[in-house]
């Protein structure tokens, strides 16, 4: 039976809030100045931030529900709960969520938790993150330990019993307009929510958690009097909200819940914990890692927005899509020399430096899937005299195309490097969202009428790479199965020879030895030098999303003859085609030469300094 199926806990008249000097304490918070409303404190736990035109800023503290009784119910159950775990099992647990989880998303403070899971009232701490904490660390458990086995469930969706009380605690934290740990510990349940198949309820926990970071004024400066501790946890747990509402926003394709107007602060990401002294090699990249995800998901929520502006338009803003170009290649030009895939940094990254460039990536993607596979994609635009429109109308769906899938390989060769990694952590859920996005992308491709033969092996196994690493997920986000298994569906489907890939249940660990191959014809492509390269449509005064792309000629690139053709095999080169008056002419928009010389590099043993290279004119 589960450990805590059936747990019968002490009534809370037992434990009366009004005599008990552990009951949390909340310092009222006053508004930044010139915000024009009243923060109030509320009985029994409460938080009020009233605006400027709401009339209950009339009422006193008195006129607010009370919260005792709700407030001590979670607290009975949750020490109920931790008294009955085994000490050396928390530890094990918690060491768990502190090396595989919250390295990559810092939701919690470490050392400002364990103080004040010793200090009662502390706002860093609380029974319901506690357990959270536990349940999430419980995903990366090995579950063949007996003390292990007792938090596993029969429950359809397959939760263990950590995470079935943590949901159970949630439905009285909904009561309570709670502080940073309740915050804290709704976008850790989210999470978990998520790796279960209940996606709607885990962004309506992360929902909950943004509101309730309003609530508490957390993404303003504030003005009033407290420790830079203190001041520095605020800001990690706003900061914390915006990557989950960026990542959700995403997933699920929504809208984001945070506007830009919505944050007070002149820089979001919290630099350092005031009195860390780490001077690490290690804490010097993660800091850096983390502010520069942070500047790469603001950009995600345009995207995001983008995307669903699409919806109702024959065709996508390419004006919007050129401006968001450009801060991709901005936020990429702008790493840290600590943070540029080089094969040194490769050896010394931690874990999050992957994720950083395989977010970059997916960004790319996201950005071009609308003009690579939309219906509607062919537009009018004016030509050069002597162009047969039709030409023009198809060049920009192929680049993005092309740009996806090209992207979506650096993708692959990142999750298959990082896989033989000594030391690796587990895949957190970013992991799921790039894997699932450059798997589309490669499928989309292969899938294509357009798809070269002597590529289709690279991509099939790119894509393999990938349903592989979706199933080595599979224990902890059931999607990744799912989504690992409709890949495969599909090149089934649309009559290649696919083998599939074992590991797909998730029951076991990944291990990329050689991949399962489809026996198709694994002849090289033949040699073929880039076409030459000239100006192909005039470029407008405007921004365009390929624009930057030079002519100058690039010392080892040689060219092809001028009845060359190109194909999908060395990538979009010039294609001359006759015009009435018999002179060829080039349909592409100022293609560099190292531009064509990455399109046509193997794709599977591509080194992605390579990638960020040639494409640095290009978008």
């Amino acid at each position: 039976m589960a450990a805590f199926a059936n747990t019968e806990y002490m009534p809370v008249e037992q434990y009366p809030p009004d005599n008990d000097p552990l009951s949390p304490q909340r310092n009222a918070l006053p508004m930044p100045p010139g915000s024009g409303g009243a923060r109030r404190q509320a009985s029994g736990h409460a938080m009020r931030n009233l605006g400027q035109a709401s009339p209950l800023q009339v009422l006193s503290d008195q006129d607010f529900p009370r919260f005792d009784d709700v407030v001590w119910e979670i607290r009975t159950r949750a020490e109920l709960l931790l008294q009955r775990i085994p000490p050396a099992s928390q530890t094990y647990l918690m060491d768990l969520y502190w090396e595989h989880y919250n390295r990559i998303f810092r939701i919690v403070h470490k050392e400002s938790f364990y103080q004040g899971a010793s200090n009662p009232g502390s706002p860093s701490y609380s029974g319901f993150l506690h357990v959270c904490l536990l349940a999430m660390g419980f995903t990366f458990a090995d579950k063949s330990r007996p003390d292990m086995q007792r938090f596993l469930a029969s429950t359809r969706e397959g939760e263990s019993t950590l995470h079935t009380e943590a949901r159970r605690l949630a439905k009285y934290e909904m009561d309570i307009p709670g502080g940073l740990s309740s915050i804290q510990a709704l976008l850790i349940l989210a999470d978990l929510e998520s790796g279960v198949g209940r996606d709607v309820t885990g962004w309506m926990y992360v929902g909950i958690a943004i509101r309730s970071a309003f609530e508490l004024g957390l993404n303003e400066e504030s003005s009033e009097a407290m420790s830079e501790q203190h001041r520095f946890e605020r800001r990690m747990v706003f900061c914390a909200c915006f990557l989950f509402d960026r990542f959700w926003a995403v997933y699920l394709g929504r809208s984001p819940s945070i506007k830009p107007s919505d944050i007070g602060y002149t820089e979001l990401t919290p630099i350092s914990a005031p009195g860390s002294g780490s001077n690490s090699q290690t804490s010097a990249q993660e800091v850096q890692i983390y502010e520069s995800l942070v500047q790469l998901v603001t950009v995600y929520g345009e995207i995001s927005t983008l995307l669903r502006s699409n919806r109702s338009s024959s065709e996508p803003d390419m004006l919007k899509m050129a401006d968001l170009a450009k801060s991709l290649r901005m936020w990429r030009e702008n790493l840290p020399p600590s943070l540029n895939w080089t094969p040194e940094n490769c050896q010394l990254a931690t874990p999050g430096f992957f994720l950083l460039h395989q977010q970059y990536h997916m960004a790319v993607i996201l950005l071009h899937q609308p003009l690579a596979h939309s219906d509607s994609s062919r537009r009018q635009r004016q030509a050069e005299p002597g162009v047969d429109p039709a030409l023009v109308d198809d060049v920009f769906p192929q680049l993005s195309a092309r740009l996806c899938q090209k992207h979506a390989s650096c993708i692959a060769n990142i999750l298959e490097k990082y896989y033989h990694t000594p030391g690796r952590m587990y895949p957190c859920g970013t992991a799921l969202l790039t894997a699932s996005t450059a798997g589309i992308a490669l499928v989309n491709d292969l899938t294509s009428t357009q798809q070269n033969k002597y590529e289709s092996p690279r991509a099939l196994r790119q894509v393999q790479v990938l349903m592989s690493v979706l199933g080595s997920m599979g224990h902890k986000y059931r999607r990744a199965n799912q989504i690992a298994k409709s890949l495969g569906n599909v090149l089934i489907d649309r009559g290649w020879n696919f083998s599939g890939v074992t590991n797909l249940s998730g029951t076991n660990s990944l291990t990329l030895g050689p991949m399962l191959m489809s026996p198709l014809e694994m002849g090289q492509p033949p040699q073929m030098a880039p076409p030459q390269t000239q100006k192909l449509i005039n470029a407008s005064n405007s921004s365009s999303i390929f624009d930057g792309m030079t002519e100058e000629n690039t010392p080892g690139i040689g060219h092809s003859s001028q009845d060359q053709r190109s194909s999908g095999s060395n990538g979009f080169a010039v294609d001359q085609r006759s015009s009435t008056d018999g002179k060829g002419q080039s349909i592409l928009h100022d293609l560099s030469p190292s531009l064509n010389a990455w399109m046509m590099t193997d794709s599977m043993a591509l080194d992605t300094t390579v990638f960020e290279t040639a494409t640095e004119d290009f978008f």
